[in-house]
């Protein structure tokens, strides 16, 4: 199932404008059920995700200027992904919700709950 589609280059230049509205309506509308979907999958509940949602899409204003892109390099959505990830990761670290690599049964735990790497998770499915 992909509901997004490419990313237009024109909406990555317009959006290095944190003023233009349009650009930034355009990109939430594409961009924040992703987001937001992903952070889900990940066990959030829904303020939570809503937080996260909010988190990526600050981080791409202030970033968004760094992003070259270069589809050899690797696509807007892969980049996007990362940032994601990363402010997922923030979230659930302040939360305390981390869980050392000890080996432990709470380790073992985490493991078993992740999805399965041959198969794409939600992010490549969209």
């Amino acid at each position: 199932m992909n509901t997004v589609e490419a990313t237009r280059t024109s909406l990555l230049v317009r959006i290095r404008d944190f003023r233009d509205e349009l650009a930034w309506g355009e990109f939430a509308k594409l961009y924040t059920p992703l987001i937001y979907r992903f952070a889900r999958s990940s066990g959030l509940q829904d303020a939570d995700a809503s937080l996260v949602t909010q988190d990526v899409l600050v981080t791409v204003a202030r970033t968004i200027h760094r992003f070259e892109y270069n589809r050899q390099n690797g696509s807007f959505r892969g980049w996007l992904k990362v940032v994601t990830r990363s402010r997922l990761s923030d979230f659930l670290q302040a939360q305390g919700r981390h869980v050392p690599g000890s080996g432990d049964t709470g380790m073992l735990a985490v493991i078993g709950e992740q999805p399965d790497p041959s198969q794409p998770d939600l992010w490549e499915r969209e």
